[in-house]
């Protein structure tokens, strides 16, 4: 696989990606393919392909297009994604989030004006840990 444009970058305060604290950016018009392994609070405002894991909050921008299953402890989606979100506390769905593919996590909140296209699990026992599969329904 093949990865291109992968930039490191820290917010300025009170930008869109909620302040400081960002430790990774992919900016918009930035491509990644293949595996991407973020070690902390991220950011994707660009096209990403493969599969994303990250051990902290992931953000998708509005900018974000995303095709890809998604792991983290925290996910906030504003852009487009299509795949398998799976988050070990939250999925927060934007009024502008587009997703194609199932949800996983133990609490959900979605936005009006989100769409969802695909299977939702929450609860208590929707364990979205990283590694594992949602349980059958």
């Amino acid at each position: 696989m093949s990865r291109a444009s992968a930039e490191a970058a820290e917010p300025e305060a009170g930008a869109a990606s909620g302040g400081p604290g960002v430790d990774t950016l992919l900016g918009e018009g930035a491509r990644f393919e293949g595996l991407l392994v973020l070690p902390g609070a991220a950011r994707l405002d660009g096209h990403v392909r493969g599969r994303v894991v990250a051990h902290g909050p992931l953000h998708i921008g509005s900018s974000g297009r995303i095709e890809a299953d998604l792991e983290a402890s925290r996910l906030d989606v504003d852009g487009r994604v299509r795949g398998e979100l799976r988050a070990s506390d939250l999925i927060a769905l934007g009024p502008g989030a587009r997703v194609d593919g199932g949800l996983c996590a133990p609490r959900l909140r979605v936005a009006e004006g989100a769409l969802v296209n695909g299977r939702c699990r929450s609860g208590p026992k929707a364990d979205g840990a990283p590694g594992q599969a949602p349980a059958a329904s």
